[in-house]
């Protein structure tokens, strides 16, 4: 699906998932991370690349304003998959990086629909929306390179929460409480398509009054300031580069250690449905 346009913005770069321009999409514009299972998240799944765990769909097209032959709809389906007791899901991070100039406000926004299963079903499953700092690329770690956290929910909840996570790991180990920032609990309808996005605004030329916003069907629900961190901080933040992740985790420990259950089950009703991502930056 092709992203919408934005009053005051310009359309940098996009993903429509469109079925024409080849399958898997991944291998375009995304990189397909092969991976064993992160068990310090209590994740089980490995990811294995785009075959067996992506899948594309075309939905009934919408009408087209002022007639003509309308635009269908595609979409990317990340589906969890067990076989012979083992989980493989799909994860996809963008080859390419986009950042706020000053004077400037950037959004990377999606619209996507988690499972529609029940929460028995979904126990253990973790759909995310996400971004990393570009730093990561050049050989930064995790947390130090930065992540939004634009969608994550878990285990068929009906909520969303919005953070951002950086600072170093000590002796391996990574102070969550004081290296994280994030907002109480955003509820939706997750059996219903919706827009994720995160605004970076850098029209102030004091940092301090600079914001990250957390936006919902275009209503904000979440905001950082430049206030919050020091100004290094506040530059791995804000002011880097950052690429887009999408991914469908089995087995989490957001917001509590979960893992998978008999009950859980595969496919659309656990999988995750992305009609495009895009980065908009403003005229």
């Amino acid at each position: 699906m092709y992203p919408p346009s934005k009053s005051g913005f310009s359309l940098v770069w996009h993903e429509a998932f469109g079925i024409e321009s080849g399958f898997p999409p991944a291998y375009h514009r995304w990189n397909v991370i092969k991976v064993e299972p992160n068990f310090g998240n209590n994740e089980v799944q490995w990811y294995e690349g785009a075959k067996d765990n992506t899948y594309m769909f075309r939905t009934n097209p919408r009408g087209t304003p002022g007639g003509g032959p309308p635009p269908p709809d595609d979409q990317l389906f990340i589906m969890p998959q067990k076989k012979n007791g083992r989980w493989t899901s799909a994860k996809l991070e963008g080859k390419e990086a986009y950042g706020c100039p000053a004077g400037k406000q950037m959004i990377l926004q999606a619209e996507l629909r988690v499972g529609n299963g029940s929460m028995e079903k979904q126990d253990g499953i973790w759909p995310a929306f996400w971004a990393l700092g570009e730093s990561r690329n050049r050989g930064v770690e995790w947390p130090e390179c930065g992540e939004w956290d634009i969608m994550e929910t878990s285990d068929g909840h009906d909520w969303s929460k919005a953070s951002v996570h950086l600072g170093q790991m000590v002796d391996g180990k990574w102070n969550g409480q004081k290296n994280s920032k994030g907002g109480d609990k955003n509820y939706f309808t997750n059996k219903e398509f919706h827009t994720w996005a995160i605004k970076v605004d850098r029209r102030d030329s004091d940092w301090k009054k600079q914001t990250l916003q957390w936006f919902m069907d275009d209503k904000q629900f979440f905001e950082l300031k430049g206030s919050d961190y020091n100004f290094d901080e506040w530059k791995i933040a804000a002011h880097q580069k950052y690429y887009p992740v999408l991914n469908v985790a089995v087995g989490s420990n957001f917001p509590e250690n979960r893992r998978p259950s008999d009950r859980t089950g595969t496919g659309i009703e656990v999988g995750m449905l992305v009609q495009y991502v895009a980065f908009y930056v403003s005229n």
